[in-house]
């Protein structure tokens, strides 16, 4: 993974972009759609990637601006560009991105085959969200590969131990349905609380429902 030496100066500038950021999402989720507005279009001119994906829906949709398709085209290609050089730079959290875009086809061409790859790097460099979403891979036979339950399990197993919250949840999900005994059960539930401690929705659902 790459890493960065940040300058005090630089380290006040992401903080304050950070906050403008946080501030221009709400406003977008409250529907304040002039003032989402204005401060997506401050930081896309400070060249950040999540304004020109907000500002690519927004023209897109006509949500609060005059719908505009050239708008919305040119902001999600500067997005899609942005995604694509960290990616180049080696920044694993923009590899898995690209790699989500490609398999969907969000924004570029679908490629299975680069995918695919991108998925496979990340997973055996450790990266626990990679390592699982390979295992769904395996499952349904996605990105152009034949469902393989040995390697589904196998990658889900590597992203329990990485403590991919959702695949702690899988995991649990699987044990469940093996035949049960005091000792698997206990061990369902310390799974499912620690799949709910890491921010998994389905393992708080899981455990509102059992309760």
């Amino acid at each position: 993974m790459k890493h960065a030496t940040q300058t005090n100066g630089e380290c006040q500038n992401s903080y304050a972009q950070e906050e403008l950021l946080h501030a221009a999402i709400q406003n977008y989720e409250d529907d304040n759609m002039e003032a989402a507005i204005s401060q997506f279009l401050t930081l896309a001119e400070r060249g950040c990637e999540e304004a020109f994906l907000y500002l690519s829906l927004i023209y897109r949709d006509g949500d609060g601006a005059e719908k505009d398709e050239l708008q919305a085209a040119r902001y999600k290609k500067r997005y899609v560009q942005s995604i694509e050089t960290k990616a180049a730079e080696g920044i694993s959290a923009y590899q898995l991105k690209l790699a989500y875009m490609l398999q969907f086809g969000d924004g570029v061409a679908i490629d299975n085959a680069r995918a695919f790859r991108l998925f496979s790097e990340l997973a055996s460099a450790g990266g626990g969200e990679a390592q699982f979403h390979l295992s769904r891979i395996y499952a349904h036979g996605w990105c152009g590969q034949k469902a393989n339950p040995e390697l589904e399990l196998y990658w889900l197993d590597e992203a329990t131990k990485s403590e991919w919250p959702k695949a702690i949840y899988y995991s649990a999900l699987f044990l469940e349905a093996e035949p049960s005994s005091a000792e698997s059960i206990s061990r369902i539930k310390e799974m499912m609380h620690r799949a709910a401690e890491l921010g998994c929705w389905q393992a708080k659902e899981y455990l509102e429902k059992s309760k």
